[in-house]
């Protein structure tokens, strides 16, 4: 694709109100910016193939200026501009309902080649879903899976924390425009997504978040991802509008199963009840697409395996593993933090630890 195109097509994709099916129709009859803004009012009136509704908003839109001033600030910013039409927008998403008419990428978009999983759900999470998040997170990014989110509070947040410390790559799709850091607490995260993978956005580079955009985000997680990991949810949530447009678009599900009677457990269970995949552990996922995982020995340091060796098959206290492996506390606190997102330890009440089997 050309320059030229590039810009026409920035143009085009930037009218309001005009969707994918008339940037289409419209790209398909003229070939040039110069010939698509020098048509007259009386060549839009006459212009069978467009719709009414599609008239009047072309009408109001095709002559506007300040257009080229948002090109400029692609560039100036590190920001790629990516419509239907260019060679690099992603195959995955051309097969989903309403596919996105253009994407703004800081950083980069997923390569298609790789497993990509999205992990989501509830924005106000408890401790057990953070942990979790993080942890099948951190597994799967390990093992060489993109992790996919919304980088909205809760489990977004924490799903691409643990990408992240796994050495991994993570990639947000933003209910904002990609300059939108939101929520803003989420800064330092957004900076590292974008060194170490991509944010993601079909909305206008500076849009502020707005509670419409969400659930129009949720398509695009989803269909840039093989599966769906959903982490606690609602009985009505956005985790759940995700997971309906897997399926929409025959991709997989898969649930980590909740207590019965705990609010957000609701969603997640129902979805289970609804042919989801309950999987309890990382290598439920890796497993179900043949990834091969080592069995994680070269991955645990030597005071690692002492804590793993004395645990056995018995729930320990933080201050009995201490004191039987003359342990300082903080450095055990460290030890148990990182065996935790490696997927060895469970916290099964305050400071009790298992080894998982």
């Amino acid at each position: 694709m050309t320059k030229e195109e590039e810009i026409y097509l920035f143009w085009l994709t930037s009218l309001s109100g005009l969707g994918l099916p008339f940037v289409q129709r419209f790209f398909e009859r003229y070939k040039s910016i110069d010939k698509a803004r020098s048509l007259s009012e009386t060549d839009i009136k006459k212009a069978e193939w467009m719709k009414p509704r599609e008239k009047n908003y072309f009408a109001k839109a095709y002559k506007q200026e300040g257009w080229q001033h948002e090109w400029e600030l692609l560039a100036k910013n590190h920001i790629s501009f990516y419509s239907y039409f260019h060679e690099s927008y992603p195959e995955r998403l051309k097969h989903i309902d309403s596919p996105p008419k253009r994407l703004f990428v800081k950083g980069k978009l997923p390569d298609a080649s790789k497993l990509s999983i999205a992990v989501v759900g509830a924005r106000n999470c408890t401790p057990y879903g953070r942990d979790m998040a993080r942890m099948f997170s951190y597994r799967l990014a390990a093992a060489g899976v993109f992790v996919i989110s919304g980088m909205a509070l809760g489990i977004d947040g924490w799903g691409h924390q643990g990408a992240l410390e796994a050495g991994g790559e993570t990639y947000a799709v933003l209910g904002s425009g990609v300059m939108r850091c939101y929520p803003s607490c989420h800064q330092n995260l957004y900076e590292s997504i974008v060194r170490h993978g991509g944010v993601i956005s079909e909305f206008p580079v500076y849009a502020r978040a707005k509670p419409v955009f969400f659930p129009m985000r949720n398509r695009i997680i989803s269909g840039l991802s093989d599966g769906i990991l959903v982490v606690e949810a609602r009985e009505k949530s956005g985790s759940l509008i995700t997971a309906d447009a897997a399926l929409e678009q025959g991709k997989d599900v898969f649930v980590i199963p909740g207590r019965i009677g705990d609010e957000l457990s609701v969603g997640c269970n129902r979805l289970i009840r609804m042919g989801a995949v309950p999987v309890l552990t990382p290598d439920d996922i890796l497993d179900y697409y043949g990834v091969k995982t080592s069995d994680g020995s070269q991955n645990v340091n030597e005071t690692e395996q002492k804590i793993l060796a004395f645990l056995g098959g018995k729930t320990m206290h933080m201050d009995e593993i201490s004191a039987g492996l003359s342990l300082p506390m903080t450095q055990l606190l460290k030890c148990m933090i990182v065996l935790q997102k490696k997927g060895y330890v469970i916290e099964v009440g305050r400071n009790f630890f298992m080894k998982k089997i």
